[in-house]
């Protein structure tokens, strides 16, 4: 049976070229997004090239949804090799213009949700003895940048998350990784939202 990987936030961008990366090497991969209407063009190419390639409705920031898409993956494959926390959300606007409640979303999609969904799949790959956590953070997760406090201590937060928990389950067999990648122009980026919750476009 091939290794299995589940990846949150495959619609567009980093998430989505993850997803057919990881299904052209073989694996099984567990595409979850929100809305799963907008994995039009992922299911094409995953159809056109004979991929093993299933979306799952997933909102990270619900925990029902998080354990239905382990249980997908669970029922699917038997087992979980790779968990890719991508899915995020960028806010961008002066910290005075920026709403309380954009800075608890930004911190809720970019960090308690890997944070969950993390803690719902830990104890597969315990039993396992193996496994792969990664999450997708930012250069913003390692320099302040300004206009982007929201998503900057959200990103922050996650790899120190990561870097924590790395030392926490290498007994186990498991590895984890943070991905920090720079301005990559996807769909996260036209969809940011300023401080008052519009979308930038």
């Amino acid at each position: 049976m091939s290794d299995s990987v589940l990846i949150t936030g495959t619609s567009t961008g980093i998430g989505e070229a993850a997803a057919l990366h990881f299904a052209r090497e073989g694996y099984t991969v567990f595409a979850g997004m929100r809305n799963p209407d907008a994995g039009a063009g992922l299911v094409e190419t995953a159809e056109k090239e004979s991929l093993e390639l299933s979306l799952v409705k997933h909102d990270v920031c619900d925990s029902d949804s998080n354990q239905a898409a382990v249980d997908e993956a669970m029922r699917a494959s038997g087992k979980i090799d790779v968990l890719i926390n991508n899915a995020g959300v960028g806010v961008r606007d002066f910290c005075t213009e920026v709403k309380l409640d954009l800075y608890r979303t930004a911190l809720e999609v970019n960090l308690i949700g890997p944070i969950a969904l993390t803690k719902q799949v830990l104890p597969i790959m315990i039993k396992q003895g193996s496994g792969h956590i990664a999450g997708t953070s930012s250069v913003a997760g390692k320099v302040g940048i300004p206009l982007r406090t929201a998503y900057c201590a959200a990103k922050f937060g996650l790899i120190g998350f990561l870097d924590a928990l790395r030392a926490e389950v290498a007994y186990h067999g498991i590895k984890v990784s943070s991905i920090i990648p720079g301005l990559v122009k996807t769909g996260a980026v036209a969809n940011a939202m300023t401080g008052d919750g519009s979308v930038i476009g």
